[in-house]
């Protein structure tokens, strides 16, 4: 798909953005016409990254005069966005896990005793997987 930017007539300023199929033309002939916006074509810059390790940003949006580019970056992820993240994983899979826990008690037919037993030994497992992770 060709990205499009839409240029105000002698500036540099980016009106707009359109994704999809226009009629290839002369873009220079047609900035020439009554002083109205007109359209470039833009390079994209998009590297690969890996989402575990790194984070993309942007795009930032660019027209020089010449030329019009997208731009994407990659950094790495801080140990803190590390951290965050699989602290995160590590809650929702504890919680299908008691909800596992709860829906088996259940239809198994245990006493409220009995659940309290399984909720308190799910309980001292979360804490055994958190020291692990």
């Amino acid at each position: 798909m060709t990205l499009y930017f839409k240029i105000e007539n002698g500036t540099t300023d980016i009106i707009d953005t359109f994704e999809g199929a226009l009629v290839d033309f002369n873009t220079k002939a047609i900035s020439q016409i009554n002083g109205k916006p007109f359209f470039v074509i833009a390079t994209i810059t998009d590297p690969a990254f890996t989402p575990i390790t790194q984070v993309r940003t942007g795009p930032i949006d660019t027209y020089d005069g010449t030329a019009a580019d997208r731009v994407f970056t990659v950094r790495a992820k801080t140990q803190a966005e590390i951290d965050a993240e699989r602290d995160a994983a590590s809650e929702d899979d504890l919680r299908r896990i008691k909800t596992a826990v709860l829906y088996a008690a259940e239809k198994a037919g245990d006493d409220i005793t009995i659940l309290a037993v399984r909720l308190a030994a799910f309980d001292r497992a979360k804490e055994i997987y958190q020291l692990l992770n």
